[in-house]
């Protein structure tokens, strides 16, 4: 998936993600993101089922800024919860020894679900 599908947004598992807004919904809740969580989970959708580096994350979500490592495992263990993920059940995000980060669960642009706007709605009230 490009940077420009991920950036109008996209389904990720059970949630629709929509950057634009800083917004995720699904399964009846919806969230707000911070900035930061918006641009990380921009950067492991378009590269979904790769490592992407904590390095990388950490230039893209604080451009210019010094965040530690302790930083970004605490956003990423935000977005986990928020998603639902578990240690025992991950789902969404995995870590991938002391290189980064993958996101497993199924990604689709909502452009593309935009031709079916049933699915797209029934996304939107999960």
């Amino acid at each position: 998936m490009d940077a420009s599908d991920v950036e109008r947004g996209f389904r990720l598992g059970d949630w629709v993600v929509e950057p634009r807004l800083g917004r995720m919904s699904g399964l009846g809740r919806s969230h707000e993101l911070a900035p930061h969580q918006v641009v990380i989970l921009r950067a492991l959708a378009s590269r979904h089922g790769e490592v992407v580096s904590r390095d990388a994350l950490r230039e893209l979500a604080w451009p210019g800024q010094p965040a530690t490592d302790d930083v970004l495992r605490a956003s990423i263990r935000e977005l986990r919860h928020l998603l639902g993920d578990s240690p025992k059940d991950v789902r969404y995000i995995v870590p991938v020894g002391r290189s980064g980060y993958t996101l497993i669960a199924p990604v689709e642009p909502l452009a593309r679900m935009a031709a079916h706007p049933d699915r797209l709605q029934q996304w939107r009230q999960r």
